[in-house]
């Protein structure tokens, strides 16, 4: 009897421990005896790469991967400003790369345009000015401005200036006297000649002879000739219109019939002097000129009677003088060669 219930007893009890270890792993209240801690659970494996599927034919090759796409490139107009950029030092945001900054493209090099515009005295195969635009210019901005124009020259030849030749020339010339004594004018006027050498642009010398006639300062007859010799300092040469400056001393004589009480007298003075003034020169030609010049005098007597005879006496005060002073304008021509 008590072996065939402890019989009947084992499957019992065997099918109670499986229903409670069933009932644990469902649902196990905290606290109750028959749950016990269950284990962690493994770590899982890291996926292995998918293996090639086989193919029907042993014979047949394996196919080689496909390589990876390349990621799409941003287009210009999508790429950041400079104003948008992020400051230096700023962290990348979370999550993604950093953005590169937005780097300026180089300027463009100066554009070159050839105007076509031709002024009428050109010549029709001389080459157009060469015209530099600014090149700081970006689409959509107004059109550049001007900013140089040089002109390009076919041909620049460097003429080497003529070297001068010493000139001679002979002058021909009128004239007339200046000045005026006690109320009375000077009416005197003549002829003169003279023979120039001009050994450098700037400088010439003259010798010259003059005549004069007519009534001095007394109102007397006067026939007076002089002989000169002067040198010409020229400030312009190359000019049309020549300006000079004569400086140069002089030697005179004169023959003087002064009226007296029912007759003539004779008189015969000697002079020597200084003269200066100024002249213009047009140039007609490389080889006739005409000349005006303008010459102020001072001379004094040195003949022998200078002493007994004075030519100035003041019949008021009685002083006497040999000293006398005046002008010439002169008017003429001049050949060289």
């Amino acid at each position: 009897m008590a072996q065939g219930y402890s019989t009947r007893a084992v499957p019992l009890i065997l099918g109670l421990s499986l229903m409670a270890g069933s009932a644990r792993g469902q649902d196990c209240a905290e606290g109750d005896w028959s749950c016990e801690p269950a284990a962690p659970p493994a770590t899982a494996a890291p996926p292995s790469a998918p293996e090639a599927p086989e193919t029907s034919s042993p014979d047949a090759e394996q196919a080689p991967p496909e390589a990876p796409a390349a990621p799409a490139e941003t287009p210009p107009s999508a790429a950041q400003s400079p104003s948008e950029a992020p400051p230096p030092g700023a962290h990348p945001p979370e999550g993604g790369a950093p953005e590169e900054p937005d780097v300026p493209e180089p300027a463009e090099p100066p554009a070159v345009i050839y105007e076509t515009r031709r002024s009428t005295w050109e010549e029709e195969d001389a080459p157009p000015p060469l015209i530099i635009v600014d090149p700081r210019t970006r689409p959509g901005e107004p059109p550049p401005e001007e900013i140089g124009v040089r002109e390009r020259p076919e041909h620049v030849e460097l003429r080497p200036r003529p070297r001068w030749e010493p000139l001679w020339g002979v002058a021909g010339r009128v004239q007339t006297a200046l000045g005026r004594s006690r109320g009375r004018d000077v009416e005197m006027s003549g002829l003169g000649v003279g023979v120039r050498y001009r050994p450098v642009p700037h400088f010439a010398l003259e010798l010259g002879f003059d005549s004069l006639r007519g009534r001095d300062w007394h109102g007397d007859r006067r026939r007076e000739s002089f002989v000169s010799a002067s040198a010409l300092v020229y400030f312009n040469p190359d000019a049309t219109f020549q300006v000079y400056m004569p400086l140069g001393l002089h030697g005179s004589w004169a023959r003087v019939e002064r009226e007296t009480t029912g007759s003539f007298e004779e008189h015969t003075y000697g002079y020597f002097g200084a003269h200066a003034g100024v002249g213009g020169e047009i140039r007609l030609s490389p080889r006739v000129a005409l000349p005006l010049e303008l010459l102020g005098f001072v001379r004094g007597r040195v003949d022998r009677a200078s002493r007994q005879n004075p030519e100035f006496v003041d019949e008021s005060t009685m002083l006497v003088t040999n000293t006398s002073g005046g002008g010439l304008l002169r008017f003429g021509v001049v050949v060289y060669w």
